[in-house]
């Protein structure tokens, strides 16, 4: 059991992607996301899934431009970069991670609650807009859009 709860072999667990987008990993998003223990590892790989699916199929028309000029990863495709971190493959990583934290929340309220203070922030109207817009906000970079976006929080 590692410091976030859940066991190592869920914080290895790698879900296969479409071969253009990276495979993405539970782990990453439980630890980077604070995800709480309360949701079931089956549960995180279903929203992460579902997540990752519905990014990618708001991201399809750009794959086709991507393809067409020659890249047959969202890796290849010429972005900026921090050494070897792509920020478009940390946006991807965002939109999905974020989505499913977005999705997760709105399925914390029907499981069995505590006291309601302790659990405001995980299952507030307020919290899960606030991770659906920054995954619309990573989509938004993807899709070279982020100014227009971004412009609309405000």
């Amino acid at each position: 059991m590692s410091w976030t709860g859940y066991e190592e072999t869920t914080l290895s667990e790698e879900i296969e992607n479409n071969g253009f987008f990276p495979d993405l990993s539970l782990g990453d998003f439980i630890k980077d996301y604070r995800i709480p223990v309360e949701y079931e590892q089956e549960s995180l790989k279903h929203h992460l899934t579902m997540s990752m699916l519905d990014v990618n199929k708001q991201l399809k028309a750009r794959v086709e431009l991507w393809t067409q000029s020659g890249a047959d990863t969202l890796s290849e495709v010429e972005q900026e970069a921090l050494g070897s971190v792509k920020a478009l493959v940390e946006h991807y990583k965002r939109a999905c991670f974020t989505s499913a934290k977005a999705r997760m929340l709105k399925l914390f309220e029907s499981m069995v609650q505590r006291a309601e203070a302790e659990n405001s922030a995980k299952s507030s109207d307020d919290t899960y807009q606030y991770w659906k817009g920054i995954s619309q906000l990573s989509l938004a970079e993807l899709k070279g859009k982020a100014s227009s976006y971004q412009a609309r929080l405000c």
